[in-house]
Parts: C-alpha cells; structure tokens; sequence
C-alpha cells in the first residue's frame, strides 16, 4: 500500500466507526422503541450466559478434580451479578412488545 492508500483506509475506517456510533442517536432522537429497550434489558445477561456456556464447551467434568475448580469458578461471577439490576435503579425486563395491526 501506498502512504495515499493507508491515509484513505484509516480515514474511511474512522468515518465509518463515528458513523455507526452516532448514527443510532440520530435514528432514535425521540426515544428508542420499546422493541429496542426490551433488548437493551435483556442482552447482557444473555451474551454472559452464552460467554460462560462457550468457555464450559471443552471442560470434562467426570475427569478427576479438572472438573470442580472450572465449575466453581463459572458459578462465582454469576452468584456475583445475581443482584446487578437491582442495585443500579434498574427493575426486571420488561415483558417482550407485542405486534398490534
């Protein structure tokens, strides 16, 4: 690449990352949809979940003492964030919106 290319692809990547961080503020100027919210409430918790079940997929839990430290471990973050949504001033999800014609 030349210096020309390497100046065009680090400015067309920085303009491309602005736009997709900024872009939602515009779309949703006067508020997200309740669709957008429910999943803002429900995601992270699922994302941890699937984290922890893909960092699980390998262990042999009947392979000697392999097993109990790696199980105790994914269980202490998770007994950690139990309460997480409450101590923020957040309540639970909201139920998922319903599709009214």
């Amino acid at each position: 690449m030349t210096t020309l290319q390497q100046i065009a692809t680090v400015l067309i990547a920085g303009a491309a990352t602005v736009l997709t961080r900024f872009l939602p503020f515009f779309a949703f100027r006067h508020g997200a949809p309740r669709f957008i919210r429910y999943l803002g409430d429900v995601l992270p918790g699922a994302i941890f979940g699937m984290l922890v079940i893909y960092c699980l997929k390998d262990v042999d839990v009947l392979a000697g003492s392999n097993g109990h430290p790696r199980r105790s471990a994914s269980l202490s973050p998770a007994a950690s964030t139990s309460g997480a949504a409450t101590c923020c001033g957040r309540s639970s999800p909201a139920p998922p919106p319903t599709c009214s014609s």
